[in-house]
């Protein structure tokens, strides 16, 4: 999951997973979906539509954008995955098991 998929540095993170072989989600603003479907995610999903995120458990997560979804992310990552990030750490980066 790429989160800020719309920005520069998350559609060069969006663009190179899948370039690898990833299945993408983009996470946006529920404003950029339109615009986010151009990154050529498998998926797009509003970050803003938590109900969906509850049962979400990605393998790995490229954050671009921090603040509380991070800290709701990182909680959600399959044991053994990947949480990155260009901002800050989430509050709860330490509590949390990867």
């Amino acid at each position: 999951m790429v989160i800020g998929a719309v920005g520069s540095v998350g559609r060069s993170a969006a663009f190179t997973a899948k370039e690898r072989g990833a299945t993408v989600i983009a996470g946006v603003l529920k404003r950029q979906i339109a615009e986010a479907k151009t990154v050529g995610a498998d998926q797009v999903v509003a970050t803003t539509t938590t109900p969906r995120l509850r049962i979400f458990l990605p393998h790995a997560v490229a954050d671009t954008v921090g603040g509380k979804l991070a800290e709701k992310l990182i909680a959600k990552v399959k044991p053994g995955g990947v949480y990155a990030s260009v901002v800050e750490a989430p509050q709860n980066a330490r509590s949390t098991h990867l």
